[in-house]
């Protein structure tokens, strides 16, 4: 039961990838999702939803190395195997509908890198529908869709319907996370940035204050995100100045 191809190897093993991406060890990580992905395909079959997760997470490996081309077929094939699987829930693994949405959101950010708005922002929607339906209106993974919405939105143009969007992310990740979590901040800010587009700087510069602050706490207060929040708030101070 412990063999090389036994199907129990593959989520450690795309847990390390997790890891070895997030640590920049691009080229270990993706040998690490290649050998999960053999796993669960030799395991359990091509069709079978944990193929479109190890799919994604190799994906994902090669876009974190702007492998945009690379990434994308892994990523239609993610969708189209979790898909076909759409409604069941095998022993073990994620439900098929949750794998679609997050396969969706996957491929709407990769859309998005690669300028292709217009279909990013109807996969977005899709992967939101799914979400709401299967976890709830206040779960973070929503918040996480929401949130890539309105920034693709706002890239758009389309400022009056990013706003209430951002909103909504910020209001379930500080409901869920408390108001001091890296999510509520990064929020705070991309919401601050759309508001000062839009002419508000009164209340962009309260919710960058609050960014400030919730970064500080995180990192300490050389760290490049906390200087860069400290550079746009003091920015935004010279525009409500003037105002």
């Amino acid at each position: 039961l412990s063999g090389p191809a036994h199907s129990s190897l593959a989520e450690p093993l795309n847990s390390l990838a997790d890891v070895l991406r997030a640590r920049a060890s691009y080229d270990e990580a993706e040998a690490v999702c290649r050998r999960a992905l053999a796993i669960s395909e030799a395991s359990r079959g091509p069709s079978h939803p944990d193929v479109a997760v190890r799919l994604n997470s190799l994906a994902l490996t090669l876009v974190a190395q702007d492998r945009y081309h690379d990434a994308e077929p892994l990523y239609r094939r993610a969708l189209a195997v979790a898909e076909e699987a759409a409604g069941s829930h095998p022993d073990g693994s994620q439900p098929a509908d949750l794998v679609v949405a997050t396969t969706l959101h996957n491929l709407a950010e990769l859309l998005s890198l690669r300028r292709l708005a217009p279909e990013a922002e109807v996969l977005y929607r899709r992967s939101l529908a799914i979400r709401e339906a299967g976890l709830g209106g206040g779960h973070p993974q929503v918040a996480a869709t929401v949130h890539d919405l309105a920034a693709l939105l706002q890239t758009r143009g389309k400022y009056a319907a990013a706003e209430p969007l951002y909103r909504r992310a910020v209001d379930i990740w500080e409901a869920a996370f408390g108001p001091g979590h890296a999510a509520v901040a990064n929020g705070l800010c991309n919401l601050a940035e759309l508001l000062e587009a839009r002419g508000k700087y009164g209340e962009a510069e309260g919710l960058l204050w609050r960014a400030l602050q919730a970064r500080q706490a995180l990192y300490g207060p050389d760290h490049p995100c906390v200087v860069s929040c400290s550079n746009r708030l003091a920015g935004v101070r010279a525009l409500t100045a003037h105002c």
